[in-house]
C-alpha cells in the first residue's frame, strides 16, 4: 500500500507540474519545431537561389561566347537584381567587361570592373577587377584614377601583376626608371606572363 501511495504521489505530483508547466513546455516544442522548420526552409531557398542563379549565369556566358551582347546585358541585369548576394553577379560583371573591351566600348566595361571590385565577395575576384579595371583606364587614359586603384590593392598574390601595371602607368606618365624599377620587380615575382614583362623592360633605354 505505501508503494502505491508513493506512486499516487509521484503521479500527483507529476499532474501538478504539468499544470503549472504544460503550456511552456508545449509552447517551447512549438518554438523548436518551427525554429527546425524555418531553417531548413531557408536552405532551400539559398539553395534554390543558387541553382537559378548558376543557371541564370551559364546562359550569360553562353550569351557572351556567342557575341549576343542585348541578351547578356539583359541577363546580367537579371542577375544583379534577382540574385545579388551570390558570387555569379561578380562573375558576370567581369564576363561582360571583357566582351565590352572586345567591342572597344571601354566606358561600358570601366562600369562593370569598378562595381566588381567593390562588391565581389571575394578579395581575389576583387583583385582581377582591379588589374583590369588599371588596364581599362590606361586605355582611357586616366592615369590618375588608373594609379589610385594600384595604390589601393592589398591581396599579396597580386603584388607581382600590380608591378607591371605600376610600370606601364609609369611608362605613361614619361617615367623610364620608376617603368624600369616596377617591371624589375614584376619578374622577381610570379608575373604571368614573365617574356611580355621582360620584353617591355628590354624596349626601355638602358639606365646611364
Amino acid at each position: 500500500m505505501a508503494d502505491l501511495k508513493t506512486e499516487e504521489e509521484q503521479v500527483e505530483e507529476l499532474r501538478k507540474w504539468w499544470k503549472e508547466n504544460g503550456r511552456s513546455v508545449i509552447a517551447g516544442l512549438v518554438i523548436g519545431i518551427g525554429i527546425i522548420f524555418a531553417w531548413q526552409g531557408w536552405q532551400q531557398y539559398r539553395t534554390s537561389q543558387a541553382e537559378q542563379a548558376s543557371a541564370t549565369y551559364r546562359q550569360l556566358r553562353q550569351a557572351v561566347v556567342a557575341g549576343h551582347a542585348e541578351a547578356a546585358d539583359t541577363l546580367y541585369q537579371r542577375l544583379h537584381d534577382d540574385f545579388g548576394g551570390t558570387p555569379y553577379v561578380s562573375f558576370g560583371a567581369l564576363d561582360l567587361a571583357r566582351m565590352k573591351v572586345d567591342a572597344d566600348k571601354l566606358g561600358e566595361a570601366r562600369g562593370y570592373l569598378d562595381w566588381a571590385k567593390d562588391n565581389a565577395p571575394d578579395e581575389g575576384l576583387k583583385q582581377i577587377a582591379r588589374l583590369r579595371l588599371v588596364r581599362v583606364l590606361l586605355a582611357l587614359g586616366d592615369l590618375d584614377v588608373a594609379t589610385r586603384v594600384v595604390e589601393a590593392s592589398g591581396a599579396a598574390a597580386f603584388d607581382a601583376e600590380m608591378s607591371a601595371l605600376r610600370g606601364d602607368l609609369a611608362l605613361a606618365k614619361g617615367d623610364t626608371a620608376a617603368a624600369r624599377a616596377a617591371y624589375k620587380k614584376a619578374l622577381e615575382g610570379d608575373v604571368a606572363n614573365p617574356a611580355f614583362i621582360r620584353m617591355k623592360l628590354n624596349d626601355l633605354a638602358p639606365s646611364s
